[in-house]
């Protein structure tokens, strides 16, 4: 239940009252009918039985006063009645007037014999200004202004005009009690509208929303909504009291304009303000994004990454075509709403070992014309079958390097053959590739099939050798000297650390790969305590190296880790690891060590295999 404007603009003008003159000056006897406007929640309409009761406190209490009304017409919610002549004391059968003065007293409304909480505090005599004998209550005309300027701070904190209320009081009071006998217009004056929102679009489709607020006292109908041209809506219905409506207000310009004007929300209100400004700008444009860094891929072999195509506009986006550099393709052309994206499958094909890279360019109706992204790729050989993975680990103890931790990496299965140094030391000749190759290299016994280990070579051939077999490849070589890679001369390179091409393993990982790994069943030699299942040595080699994986494998599938030939690897010392066929079993172990410290010897009793990074 909620009290009319009438009951609550009196009940202002009484609490302007006590505060000036003290409540002791408004008690009184009320000598005519009191009204009540009052509200119910749930646009009711129909009839219902009504009743007062004064009450001494807000919960419990006395009664001091008891009348039953009668039947109420009540009309979408709304309905109004008088009382004050037919009612009794407390719960006594006599007939009495109430007498209402400036001490806190409760009323409350019987609906249909059940009381409605909460109760309504009065302060003072509801109709003191009515009433005609309010005047003599009121000692002179200046402390009628004193009043009328109170309420009319009220009246303006609600949007209302009090210009003339304390010029003329007398004349006020007198237009206040007509237009409190008018019950539709004093509501109005309880409600009270107002409008927020970001409405500046820019060049954003994004819906923004409206938010409608009711700040005074009774339900506000908002009959409907107004847009400018470009923007759109809909919503009408009544917002309660103290609430607000959230409205979603859309941008669809039809040209490459600005756009602007007011939103004018229309209601029953007569105080607040029910217009705002929206603005925005027509636009087309667009936005690329996507990772299209292939990295290495297969020569012949596609792989597929998202091009995201954004219209970050306001405006339909037509793209017309995409068009895409050597090795790249995909296709799509269409309509992209304002706000929304595309997605787009491109497709790399490499047929070629070979860096490929270049922009891809979308072109559309979009502000600026077409647009790119750049993209790239390496074709390169099928991963070697004949490489392991190795999961890293750390050594155990009784290694001379134990303790040390090992990322993970690849390494070759066998050791390189004469055939595979022979196959890239030539190609990088006849190609002129730079590399001082040429000649290096051989077999032992001289004249030994390909598949025996190419034997012959320095440490900085073999190193040499690693960066041309990348090349050859389409990987990025891993030893650089100044900046540059590696092809001639007897110095010490660096490592690129983010090259993917082919290298010499590091010790520590040459030993943690000989060992198993973490499959390791804890060996001598590398895959068995027994050296004649695993390991070409003096013993048992005749004199010479034979081909490679014709001993068994270790716990990783890697062959000749232990015996055949020794095996290169990158330290500062140029260590070599795994003892050969020159040299007695004492020398095969996993945890066996030697030092050449003239990197540029070459011996017929020194090979080596090949390692990449972990992902390469």
């Amino acid at each position: 239940m909620k009290k009319r404007s009438s009951q609550i603009f009196y009940a202002i003008l009484s609490i302007a009252f006590i505060l000036m003159m003290g409540a002791g000056h408004l008690s009184a006897q009320v000598p005519s009918l009191l009204e009540y406007d009052g509200y119910m929640t749930g646009n009711i309409t129909g009839n219902r039985t009504i009743g007062v009761r004064l009450y001494n406190t807000s919960t419990n209490g006395t009664i001091l006063y008891s009348e039953i009304v009668g039947t109420v017409k009540v009309t979408q919610g709304q309905f109004y009645f008088q009382y004050g002549q037919n009612g009794t004391a407390g719960n006594s059968t006599t007939s009495i007037a109430p007498t209402l003065t400036g001490s806190q007293q409760w009323l409350a409304l019987t609906v249909n014999g059940t009381e409605q909480t909460p109760r309504e505090r009065l302060v003072a005599v509801p109709y003191a200004l009515k009433a005609k004998q309010s005047e003599d209550a009121q000692k002179t005309d200046a402390d009628l202004r004193q009043v009328v300027d109170a309420v009319g701070k009220v009246v303006v904190a609600f949007g209302g005009n009090a210009s003339n209320l304390v010029s003329n009081p007398t004349a006020t009071i007198a237009t206040m009690e007509k237009t409190a006998k008018n019950v539709l217009e004093l509501q109005k004056v309880f409600r009270v509208i107002g409008l927020t929102g970001n409405l500046a679009f820019g060049n954003s489709s994004t819906t923004r929303q409206l938010v409608i607020s009711n700040t005074g006292f009774y339900p506000l109908v908002v009959s409907g909504i107004t847009y400018p041209s470009g923007f759109s809506g809909a919503w009408s219905g009544t917002i309660a009291p103290g609430a607000t409506q959230s409205v979603g207000v859309t941008f669809t310009p039809s040209a490459l304009q600005s756009y602007s004007g007011n939103i004018v929300v229309a209601s029953d209100a007569s105080c607040g303000v029910g217009t705002i400004a929206v603005s925005a700008q027509g636009a087309r444009s667009v936005g690329l994004a996507g990772n299209l860094s292939f990295g290495n891929n297969t020569v012949s072999v596609a792989s597929q990454l998202t091009l995201t195509i954004t219209n970050t506009g306001t405006m339909n986006l037509v793209v017309s075509g995409i068009t895409y550099p050597s090795g790249f393709s995909g296709a799509w052309s269409g309509t992209i709403a304002a706000g929304a994206l595309q997605n787009v499958t491109v497709t790399f094909t490499p047929t070629a070992l070979q860096a490929y890279s270049g922009n891809i360019t979308v072109n559309s109706n979009a502000a600026g014309g077409p647009v790119a992204l750049a993209v790239s790729g390496v074709g390169e050989v099928p991963p070697s079958a004949n490489m392991v993975t190795v999961t890293g680990g750390t050594l155990p103890q009784g290694s001379g390097l134990a303790g040390q931790v090992v990322a993970a990496f690849r390494i070759g299965k066998y050791e390189v053959t004469w055939g595979e140094w022979k196959s890239v030391r030539d190609w990088a000749v006849a190609n002129n590739k730079g590399y001082d190759l040429a000649g290096v290299g051989g077999t032992y016994p001289e004249g030994a099939a390909d598949n025996f280990p190419v034997i012959n070579v320095s440490w900085y051939d073999v190193v040499k050798w690693s960066n041309a077999r990348s090349e050859k490849e389409g990987l990025t070589p891993v030893y650089q000297v100044s900046g540059a890679t590696y092809k001639t001369g007897k110095v010490a390179p660096t490592l690129n650390a983010s090259a993917n091409g082919y290298r010499l393993p590091s010790e520590k990982e040459w030993e943690w790969a000989a060992r198993g790994g973490v499959s390791s069943q804890g060996y001598y030699y590398s895959g068995s305590n027994m050296v004649i299942e695993v390991a070409w040595t003096f013993e048992n080699s005749s004199g010479g190296s034979k081909a490679v994986g014709t001993k068994a494998a270790n716990e990783l599938g890697i062959y000749d880790m232990s015996g055949n030939v020794w095996e290169w690897c990158y330290t500062s010392s140029r260590r070599f690891r795994g003892g050969g066929w020159f040299h007695s079993v004492d020398y095969a172990g996993v945890a066996g060590r030697d030092v050449l410290s003239v990197p540029d010897d070459r011996f017929n009793y020194i090979g080596f295999r090949l390692a990449r990074s972990s992902g390469n």
